[in-house]
C-alpha cells in the first residue's frame, strides 16, 4: 500500500513502466539476468537502494557494481540489470538513469532530433554530438549534452590526441562502448580547434543556440563541495530551504550549520556550499558556510528585510542588517505600531526599506516588527575592528587608572573574567575594576570562556551603568594557542580526520582520530567540541598544529585521570590504592593571566607532572579546585592535583547558596555513583 501511494511510484511518474518485459503482473521476486525500472529510494556517498513496482523490497546499488555512474541522487528514475551472488543476495548493475518520458525508439540520444533526456547509447559510426565538459580531473571526467541526461564518460586513454580538458569547454564527440562494454566519449575534438579527420557521417542533435553550460539543472548530489547562489524559500525557528538556478528542488539549511548567516527571510540572495548531512540517517543534503549577498542599501528601497537592533534610546534609533552594509535609521514616528516601549536592542526584526530625506543616507526603516526568533548575528572579522582606544599608558608610568566611564565611546582591549548563561564579566588594563557583559547586548556573540581576549566598545546603558558591547573574540596565532584549551566546532569530518573552527583563531585546524583515541566515534560537521592545541607531524595539517585531547561538549562524566599532589589536596592515607587510568577527554587550561579573578587558582597554576592515578583511585578525598565551566545545572571543575575534568552538579549540592560561577574557587569531595560516575559534592565556595 505505501508503494502504491508513494509519489515516486512509476505508475505514478513513470506510466509507461509495466511495458518493459512485460513487468505490469505484479510485485515478484527479482530475477538475474533481467532489466527492471524503478526509482532511487536513497543514495549516500558511493551506495544505496532502489525501489520499483514490480518487485518486493530493496535492492542494492552500488557505484563499485557500476562504475560507469558517477553518483546516483533520491527520487532518480531508472532503468537496470539484476545480478544475484552465492549468497542470494540481489544487487542492481549496468544502471541507466532515465527520465519521465516514454524511451520511444531504443532510448537512443538524439535520434530523431526529439532525444533530450534520454541516456547515452552507442550510435552508428560517424554520428557525432555536441555538449560541454562537466568535470575533469587528471585524466578523466564528464560531458554532458542536450542530447541525452545525465553523464558521459571521457577518459584521455581513449582520446590520446588531447592533452587536457576543462569544465566547461565546449566539445564535440562519438559515443562508443570500450572493452567492458561501458560507454564513453571518443574523437573529442574541442569546438573552435582546428577541425580532426572525422568519418562520414551525420552529426546527431546539432546543438542548437543556448546559454553557456548545461541546459538543465544539475541534481544536488551532482554539486556537493561547490559552492552556488540561491535564494532562501524559507525560514523560521532556524531552518528552513534554499533553491538555485543550478539545481533541481530546495536544499534544507540550518543556523547551526551556517554560523555567518544572520538572520533571513524569504527571497533573500544567498551563497552556499552544497554538502552531505551528517545528522541525516538516509543520504540527505544540506546548505553550509552560507552568507547573504549584500546589496546598496539604495537599491533594495521598498524591498522587506530582516535584522536587528543595533541601537534605540527614547524614540529611535538604528537597525543593521547582513543584506546592506551600514545603518538604517528608526524611529517611532514613523512605526506608530512600535507604540512607547521602541526597541529592545539586540532584537530580531523585519522591516521595509523607505526614503527618507531627513536621515543621514536618505534612507529609514517602515513597517517595522519584532521577530520573536533566536538568530546568529554575523559580525566583522576581529582582525578587521580598529581599537580605538590604546593601551593606557598609566600602568607604565603608575598613575592609577581611570573608570569605565571615563572610557565610553571607546574600543578596548581585554580579557574574559567569567562568561555563564550569557552574561558574565571583562577586565582590561585600561582601567579599574571589571565591565558588565551580555549576549543581550552583544547578539551572535557565540560561547566565550574565562581567559578569552576580545575587543570591546564601552557603552553606557539606559540605567546609567556601562557596560561591554559589540565584544568579538581576538583570534591568535595557533603557535600562540599551543598548550591551551579552546573550544570551537567541527567544520567537516570524513572518515578519520577533519576540522575544526575557533573564535580563537583564524582559519581551520586539524583533528585526527589517531592523536584523538579517547573518542569512541568519529566526529560530526556541527559538533561543538572542546580541545588542546598542539604542534602536528601529520602531513594532513597544513598549519602545522591539530587538535588533541578533543572532548564533544555536554559529554559529562567522563573521569578525568587524576595526578596526585600535595598542593591543595586533602588526600586520607588509604586513597592511593591501585586502579584504572581511564584517561580525561577535557585537557586542563594553561596559566592565562587574568585581572580580577580573584584569585583563583584555575587560570594560574602550572600543569602538575607525575602521578598516573584514575580518579577512581581518589574517592573521598577532599581537595581544591576551581569551576572550569558551569551551564544550568551541571558543570565541571578541574584542580591542580588532578588531570582533566571532574564533574559537579546541583543535584547533589543543593545547599550551595548560588550556582557556580566559571573562575570560582572551591573545595570538594571525590564521590563514585552507583553507575561508576564520578562526581565533586560537598562543594563549597573558597
Amino acid at each position: 500500500a505505501e508503494r502504491a501511494a508513494s509519489p515516486y511510484s512509476p505508475r505514478a511518474r513513470m506510466p509507461w513502466a509495466a511495458n518493459l518485459n512485460s513487468q505490469a503482473a505484479g510485485p515478484q521476486t527479482p530475477v538475474a539476468g533481467e532489466r527492471y525500472l524503478g526509482w532511487v529510494r536513497s543514495f549516500r556517498g558511493t551506495w544505496g537502494f532502489l525501489n520499483g513496482e514490480t518487485f518486493d523490497g530493496d535492492i542494492f546499488v552500488g557505484l563499485k557494481g557500476n562504475p560507469h555512474l558517477s553518483n546516483l541522487a533520491q527520487d532518480d528514475q531508472v532503468e537496470f540489470e539484476v545480478k544475484v551472488d552465492d549468497k542470494g543476495k540481489a544487487e542492481a548493475i549496468n544502471v541507466t538513469i532515465l527520465n519521465e518520458k516514454p524511451p520511444g525508439g531504443g532510448m537512443s540520444a538524439g535520434v530523431g532530433g526529439g532525444g533530450a533526456g534520454l541516456v547515452a547509447r552507442q550510435q552508428e559510426p560517424g554520428a557525432r554530438f555536441k555538449g560541454w565538459v562537466r568535470s575533469f580531473t587528471g585524466t578523466w571526467g564528464f560531458v554532458n549534452s542536450e542530447a541525452f541526461e545525465g553523464d558521459l564518460f571521457v577518459g584521455l586513454r581513449s582520446n590520446p590526441h588531447l592533452s587536457g580538458l576543462n569544465s566547461g569547454d565546449q566539445v564535440e564527440f562519438e559515443i562508443k562502448a570500450n572493452s567492458s562494454g561501458k560507454n564513453e566519449a571518443v574523437s573529442v575534438q574541442l569546438e573552435g580547434s582546428p577541425a580532426m579527420p572525422i568519418p562520414a557521417g551525420p552529426i546527431s542533435a546539432p546543438a542548437a543556440p543556448r546559454n553557456t553550460g548545461p541546459a538543465e539543472r544539475a541534481q544536488v548530489p551532482h554539486l556537493v563541495g561547490q559552492s552556488v547562489t540561491g535564494r532562501i524559500k524559507s525560514f523560521r525557528d532556524q531552518w528552513g530551504f534554499a533553491n538555485s538556478d543550478m539545481f533541481v528542488g530546495d536544499l534544507f539549511i540550518h543556523a547551526r550549520s551556517n554560523p555567518e548567516l544572520g538572520p533571513v527571510g524569504p527571497g533573500d540572495p544567498v551563497q552556499f556550499e552544497v554538502a552531505e548531512d551528517p545528522t541525516s540517517s538516509s543520504g540527505e543534503y544540506h546548505a553550509t558556510n552560507a552568507v547573504l549577498l549584500k546589496d546598496d542599501v539604495q537599491s533594495l528601497v521598498g524591498q522587506t528585510v530582516r535584522g536587528w537592533v543595533k541601537s534605540f534610546k527614547d524614540s529611535w534609533g538604528l537597525l543593521n542588517s547582513s543584506r546592506f552594509d551600514g545603518d538604517v535609521f528608526v524611529g517611532v514616528r514613523a512605526n506608530p505600531q512600535l507604540g512607547m516601549n521602541g526597541l529592545q536592542q539586540g532584537k530580531c526584526v523585519e522591516f521595509q526599506i523607505a526614503r527618507d530625506e531627513k536621515s543621514n543616507n536618505g534612507i529609514q526603516a517602515v513597517k517595522v516588527k519584532v521577530l520573536n526568533e533566536a538568530f546568529q548575528q554575523p559580525m566583522p572579522s576581529p582582525l578587521m575592528v580598529p581599537v580605538t582606544m590604546p593601551r593606557t599608558i598609566r600602568s607604565l608610568t603608575g598613575e592609577p587608572k581611570g573608570s569605565p566611564e571615563a572610557f565610553v565611546g571607546q574600543r578596548a582591549r581585554g580579557i574574559v573574567r567569567s562568561f555563564r548563561d550569557g552574561w558574565g564579566f571583562v577586565v582590561s588594563d585600561d582601567f579599574e575594576g571589571d565591565l558588565f557583559l551580555h549576549s543581550g547586548s552583544n547578539p551572535g556573540l557565540g560561547t566565550l570562556t574565562a581567559g578569552d581576549p576580545v575587543t570591546f566598545n564601552i557603552s553606557m546603558g539606559s540605567s546609567g551603568k556601562c557596560h561591554a558591547t559589540q565584544v568579538q573574540a581576538t583570534p591568535a596565532e595557533l603557535k600562540d594557542l599551543v598548550g591551551r584549551q579552546c573550544s570551537g566546532r567541527v567544520r567537516s569530518f570524513h572518515d578519520t580526520w577533519g576540522f575544526v573552527t575557533s573564535q580563537k583563531y583564524p582559519g581551520d585546524l586539524f583533528v585526527g582520530m589517531k592523536s584523538n583515541p579517547q573518542l569512541a566515534e568519529p566526529l560530526k560537521q556541527g559538533d561543538a567540541i572542546v580541545f588542546m592545541v598542539q604542534r602536528s607531524n601529520t602531513n594532513k595539517s597544513q598549519t602545522g598544529f591539530e587538535a588533541v585531547q578533543v572532548q564533544v561538549e555536554g559529554s559529562g562524566g567522563i573521569s578525568g585521570t587524576i595526578f596526585p599532589t600535595t598542593r591543595g589536596a586533602i588526600v586520607p592515607g588509604n586513597a592511593m590504592r591501585q586502579g584504572s587510568d581511564a584517561r580525561s577527554r577535557s585537557p586542563r587550561p594553561m596559566a592565562i593571566p587574568i585581572l580580577g579573578t580573584l584569585g583563583a587558582p584555575a587560570l594560574g597554576a602550572p600543569p602538575v607532572v607525575g602521578g598516573g592515578h584514575g580518579a577512581g583511585n581518589m574517592v573521598g578525598s577532599v581537595l581544591t579546585g576551581w569551576v572550569r565551566s558551569f551551564r544550568g545545572s551541571w558543570g565541571f571543575a578541574q584542580s591542580e592535583s588532578f588531570e582533566g575534568d571532574l564533574f559537579i552538579g546541583t543535584k547533589n549540592n543543593a545547599h550551595l547558596p548560588r550556582e557556580p560561577v566559571a573562575g570560582d574557587s572551591i573545595r570538594f569531595r571525590v564521590s563514585q555513583g552507583p553507575g561508576g560516575k564520578l562526581e565533586a559534592i560537598d562543594v563549597a565556595y573558597v
